[in-house]
């Protein structure tokens, strides 16, 4: 319904099924693994940090991607986790939604300042020491200094096992966090989530 959130957290924090979870209470998935965000148009615009659109596919546990409503499940050869590819039929059509958070699947939940907030996101960059040599580098710390500084974090532990009773109860409480996430960013409107 219009907005992104990021949903970030080490291997095994259970990032994949809660996505599929939080698709299957009508979520639209935007991206997986390498979300794209920007600042529009090189500055924050009434709160316009945007995440755009990327891979239209998924990685996901045998038994999870089967309870996904997709049009394309196979399994990927030699994937020792035994993953599926699959793509969703919810996948968002926009190029670009306004970021409305980040939900940080984490073992100890804490609320994250700017400093903190900046740590989390740069610890989830796709190979920080490789864009660190780019001649951009400069114009990529101080986007991410004022994602830290201006978009919502919140906390939802991590998964210690997988429970497929469990990923509709835990995706609704997502939920409601993402929706706080939008509230406390966006401020007017109705709460609206995709991920």
């Amino acid at each position: 319904d219009g907005y992104a959130v990021l949903i970030a957290g080490p291997s095994g924090a259970g990032k994949s099924s809660l996505s599929a979870g939080l698709l299957g209470i009508g979520a639209r998935l935007v991206a997986d693994d390498l979300a794209v965000t920007r600042i529009k148009e090189g500055r924050v615009e009434n709160g316009r940090i945007e995440a755009s659109r990327g891979r239209p596919t998924m990685r996901q546990h045998r038994d999870t991607a089967a309870r996904i409503d997709a049009d394309l499940r196979l399994p990927i050869p030699g994937d020792l986790r035994d993953k599926w590819l699959v793509r969703p039929r919810a996948r968002s059509s926009d190029i670009a939604l306004p970021l409305a958070g980040l939900l940080a699947l984490t073992d100890q939940p804490r609320i994250l300042g700017a400093g903190s907030k900046l740590a989390l996101l740069s610890a989830h960059l796709f190979r920080p020491r490789w864009l660190a040599a780019l001649p951009s580098h400069a114009a990529r710390r101080r986007d991410l200094l004022t994602l830290a500084a201006t978009v919502a974090v919140e906390s939802l532990p991590a998964i210690t096992t997988f429970d497929p009773h469990d990923q509709e109860n835990r995706a609704r409480r997502a939920l409601l966090q993402i929706r706080t996430m939008i509230g406390a960013g966006i401020g007017a409107g109705p709460a609206r989530t995709s991920r």
